[in-house]
């Protein structure tokens, strides 16, 4: 038995308009099924998954930019929930930080911009408060 075999065929369902008998007969031998329950939930979580991939995508994204402190290190980030990162960030930040501006755009803004100031990146999303990443910002604020 392979893949295709594991449900009735759906030829069984012809009757179920002109009569409840075929489609009663269809739904009791793929509910007896051994691995209908398996197929079926795996059916299920297939779909649920697609549907919060396409909920995700369909979210815009933003850049952002955080500062550490007054004169700390600024991050350049985007995000599609910012106000959950931003929790995030503090959370795990022994410093204030500061929201500097928001921006539409979305990913590949923000790695246009990494790439543009890797001269003045600390660490990962962390870049020195230069005046060419707060001109890059002030920039992006007037093209946004």
């Amino acid at each position: 038995m392979d893949e295709n075999d594991l449900l009735p065929d759906a030829e069984a369902m012809t009757d179920t308009w002109a009569g409840e008998s075929g489609y009663y007969q269809w739904r009791l031998t793929a509910l007896d099924h051994p691995n209908f329950l398996r197929l079926f939930l795996e059916e299920q979580k297939s779909l649920q998954y697609a549907a919060e991939y396409m909920r995700r995508k369909a979210t815009p994204a933003v850049v952002y930019f955080v500062q550490q402190g007054t004169n700390g290190p600024i991050k350049i980030g985007a995000s599609r929930n910012f106000g959950k990162r931003l929790k995030t960030l503090r959370t795990h930040s022994p410093v204030e930080l500061r929201v500097l501006g928001t921006f539409a755009g979305g990913f590949d803004v923000e790695r246009d911009l990494h790439h543009e100031l890797a001269a003045h990146q600390l660490e990962g999303e962390w870049f020195s408060p230069a005046p060419e990443v707060l001109a890059a910002m002030t920039r992006i604020a007037l093209t946004a």
